[in-house]
């Protein structure tokens, strides 16, 4: 994909910022920065920036958002089990005849399934691991660990 002018104005200001902080010397820096200005595509940007470290800024984004996803995918529980609690509680004060919410559970438990997985799937390709080590226990501790 053909990169606009803004993004190479992007890159270039980036360089920059990069040779601020000592990572590149002067001829580095001119020799990126005409090659950021010439680039074909977006991958030729990002070759520019291969040997250097990542941005923290974009990855405190990249925390806030997969954060609000956590979130959201604890509120998506909470309303499944909610309504589809009520609709159960519904069901059995009104004769327990058919189990009609059954649509209901199967259909948003899918969904819910669905959101599940795709989190789980992201967060261990990101290498974001939720199980936390224990310590080691303390010396002259006198609870086991299990």
């Amino acid at each position: 994909m053909r990169p606009s002018d803004e993004a190479r104005q992007r890159a270039a200001d980036a360089l920059r910022s990069h040779y601020a902080a000592g990572r590149l010397d002067d001829t580095e820096l001119e020799r990126r920065v005409e090659l950021a200005y010439a680039a074909a595509t977006r991958a030729d940007l990002k070759a520019l920036f291969t040997d250097l470290p990542w941005d923290p800024r974009s990855r405190a984004r990249s925390e806030a958002f997969w954060g609000f996803q956590r979130r959201m995918l604890r509120a998506h529980a909470a309303a499944y089990a909610g309504v589809n609690s009520g609709l159960v509680g519904i069901w059995a004060l009104t004769g327990a005849g058919e189990f009609w919410p059954a649509g209901s559970i199967a259909g948003w438990g899918a969904f819910l399934g669905g959101h599940w997985a795709i989190a789980r799937a992201v967060r261990k390709s990101r290498g974001d691991s939720r199980r936390r080590e224990l310590p080691p226990p303390r010396r002259g501790h006198f609870l086991k660990r299990v």
